[in-house]
């Protein structure tokens, strides 16, 4: 693990501290940690990948792809071949 000092406001820690005391974490050092690591995934859940971005790309540009055209959502196609298999 790398160390990274990290100024925080007061009011921050508070919170921090309060959620140890709570026995929500062991410690500060666990608190942060896991809140930074929640946060840096969160980001990656809300952030588009570039690759997938590019194939999705690419699949939209093929000359004789096949398209499925329904007023049904894509969601309730799902369910319905759920059902049949």
């Amino acid at each position: 693990m790398a160390i990274i000092p990290v100024k925080l406001d007061k009011k921050t820690v508070k919170l921090i501290d309060t959620l140890v005391e709570m026995g929500v974490f062991r410690s500060r050092n666990e608190a942060i940690r896991t809140m930074i690591k929640n946060s840096i995934k969160n980001y990656f859940d809300v952030i588009p990948n570039e690759k997938v971005i590019s194939a999705v790309s690419e699949l939209m540009n093929i000359d004789n792809a096949i398209k499925i055209t329904t007023k049904k959502p894509a969601w309730k196609i799902v369910a319905e071949e759920r059902e049949r298999l």
